[in-house]
């Protein structure tokens, strides 16, 4: 159902927004070519589509796709079962697509899109025989599963030699439901090795005066976690296009999203503390929050030009959006602060040397911006007052230089910097309730900052006829802070309340990618 795919990496034009790294524009194939139809089947999935024409200047593309494990899982399934797991739902996709396309005029085009899925899998330990006076007994059951379904109808309509107009009207629904439940619940006799490393090793001394020989522990500890989100998207938008003249085209464009949520939240996990005392003891600690009724509104608005300062040289994509984010709930409303996204990228092509068939270099510079998922799981708890919550932004420079030669190969480098600012993130605060259980409270904040920077090196060779490929290799490097987390909470890889290296702080990637063609 694709007809093409544009990645921009870096900065992409100011009509798009709610993105702070890169864009994909998927382009859906128009179904006005004749009857077409295809059919495969694998191990696990079965999938075709048929386009059919409808009229000379119209068409209808209907496609489905089902993907389930039942076979495969009928290969594997022992090997599951030996380590005492085994699936109570195979994993699943479903799938079905429908694109409406009709040109019934040369001044107009227009379409509908439809798209329903669900996914899911279900997974659960085998229910051992264990003695539970002399043995802990482990079982889980685990559940998910996923619901989703679009529909969108556009518009593109010429007003005249110069003017264009594209309008879309979208509405998205996601339902996504996660129930596990996994209990440990048994007792088990010490072993002389565990008593002598505990009595022994200086990092167990906490636990020395529960741990003697002959001795035992038992343990009763359900725990269970419960997420339901349900999730409405629905989209507004209208863009102009007009051309002054050969070499400058001016845009503008404005519209909205909003998303309606609602989710409940019910976490209970035992883990092993040490108290005030300096004693080890299991508490329970749980997360429960919901909201009922979020919506999130995020209008915005832009212009810019297109314009070939040199023609055939050097060019200049220009332009600033506004984007602006305001949310409601059950008991509060929150605005955040309009945000403000100018970008330009400007393109050189100099004549190239006898040498070269092309040269270009590209600079870019502009600020993004994106509210982020977890911005809709703000409920009354966790709302603050007006204008201090901010939506994160990104300000970003990226350089480039591209090169090709005879043969078709092409050599490509392009480095970047990024100071991300305003980052949305949660911190959890532990309470007390009156019986004695742990409830973490999450705290929400918007101070985060960022650095991030890397480099991309690419060459290859599109086309040839006996051997072509491709050699690449990128590089990148981060570190965050979260000044107004607790610094004692976190993992190590992401601690609060100091400057920290994420998992991917300093990541290289490299690919080869050879083709052989004999005949």
């Amino acid at each position: 159902m694709i007809d093409s795919v544009k990645l921009s990496a870096g900065i992409f034009p100011v009509r798009y927004g709610q993105a702070t790294s890169g864009l994909m524009e998927v382009n859906s194939i128009d179904p006005v070519s004749g009857y077409r139809w295809e059919f495969a089947q694998s191990t696990s999935t079965l999938e075709g589509y048929v386009q059919l024409p409808v009229s000379s200047n119209s068409g209808l593309f209907i496609g489905t796709r089902l993907t389930n494990y039942d076979l495969v899982f009928a290969l594997t399934g022992q090997f599951l079962e030996d380590q005492g797991v085994t699936f109570s739902r195979v994993p699943y996709i479903y799938a079905g697509y429908l694109r409406w396309f009709s040109r019934p005029s040369p001044t107009t085009e227009w379409f509908i899109n439809g798209f329903v899925g669900t996914d899911g899998i279900g997974l659960a330990a085998i229910s051992p025989d264990v003695d539970t006076s002399q043995e802990i007994l482990n079982t889980f059951d685990f559940k998910w599963v996923n619901y989703n379904a679009q529909s969108g109808v556009g518009l593109r309509q010429l007003l005249g030699d110069r003017l264009g107009l594209t309008a879309l009207a979208g509405y998205e629904y996601v339902r996504n439901v996660v129930d596990a439940e996994f209990t440990e619940r048994g007792t088990r006799v010490y072993s002389e090795a565990f008593v002598d490393e505990v009595q022994d090793t200086a990092e167990f001394a906490a636990y020395r005066p529960f741990v003697a020989p002959g001795g035992s522990f038992s343990i009763n500890q359900p725990n269970g976690v419960y997420n339901a989100t349900i999730l409405q998207h629905i989209q507004l938008r209208a863009d102009l296009e007009y051309q002054l003249s050969d070499d400058l085209i001016l845009q503008a464009g404005t519209g909205g999203f909003l998303s309606l949520n609602s989710y409940v939240t019910d976490l209970s996990i035992w883990a092993p503390v040490l108290n005030e005392n300096g004693d080890v003891e299991s508490v329970l600690r749980s997360i429960d929050e919901s909201a009922p009724s979020n919506r999130l509104l995020n209008p915005f608005i832009y212009t810019s030009a297109e314009w070939g300062l040199i023609p055939g040289r050097l060019a200049l994509d220009i332009g600033v959006r506004v984007d602006h984010a305001y949310l409601t709930g059950e008991g509060f409303s929150l605005n955040t602060r309009p945000a403000l996204g100018p970008r330009a990228l400007l393109r050189w092509t100099p004549e190239p040397p006898v040498w070269l068939e092309s040269v270009s270099a590209t600079a870019g510079t502009g600020i993004f911006t994106k509210v982020p998922f977890d911005a809709s799981l703000i409920n009354e708890n966790l709302a603050t007052d007006d204008f201090q919550l901010d939506s994160p932004k990104s300000y970003m420079v990226i350089a480039g230089w591209e090169a090709r030669a005879p043969a078709g190969l092409r050599f490509k480098i392009e480095g970047y910097y990024k100071y991300l600012y305003d980052r949305f993130y949660l911190s959890l605060i532990d309470q007390i309730r009156d019986d004695g259980s742990r409830v973490q409270v999450p705290r929400v904040y918007t101070d985060g900052i960022g650095h991030v920077g890397g480099f991309d090196l690419v060459l290859d060779r599109r086309t040839s006829r006996v051997v072509d490929g491709m050699l690449a290799y990128s590089f990148i490097y981060a570190r965050y802070l979260d000044p107004s987390g607790d610094p004692e909470e976190g993992s190590a890889s992401e601690p609060r309340g100091r400057w920290y290296y994420p998992p991917f702080h300093r990541f290289h990637t490299l690919n080869v990618l050879l083709n052989y063609k004999p005949r």
